[in-house]
């Protein structure tokens, strides 16, 4: 079990990751974003019955279940990934700096486990 905290400048997050799960464990990811005025929950687990369950709970107590319209995330981005690819077209979304960001702050996380100490990164 990994617990990562990345912390910006007016935000942070969470980060959980556990490894040693049961062999016909499900496939499970989620996130839960706290707001002004509420929070936003996602559930999703993959497996022999995949669920995928989106809900925004408002600081007055009303939950409303959220329908996602179109294919999930992974799908757009594949898709994306392989029309820029048989057009021979740059994306506009997926650069090389932000693919360089994200390898620098996963290694400021494996250096942060390693040594128990924070890991400032620098855009």
């Amino acid at each position: 079990m990994a617990v990562t905290t990345l912390n910006y400048e007016n935000a942070f997050a969470v980060i959980e990751s556990y490894t040693n799960l049961p062999m016909n464990s499900p496939f499970v990811i989620g996130f839960e974003i706290i707001c002004d005025k509420g929070s936003i929950h996602y559930h999703a687990e993959y497996g022999n019955n995949t669920v995928e369950e989106y809900a925004v709970q408002y600081s007055n107590g009303h939950t409303e279940a959220i329908k996602p319209h179109g294919e999930g995330e992974y799908e757009q981005v594949l898709r994306h990934i392989k029309h820029c690819l048989d057009h021979s077209q740059r994306s506009d979304l997926l650069d090389i700096s932000s693919a360089i960001h994200a390898l620098k702050i996963t290694d400021a996380v494996l250096k942060s486990l390693e040594s128990q100490q924070s890991i400032p990164v620098q855009k």
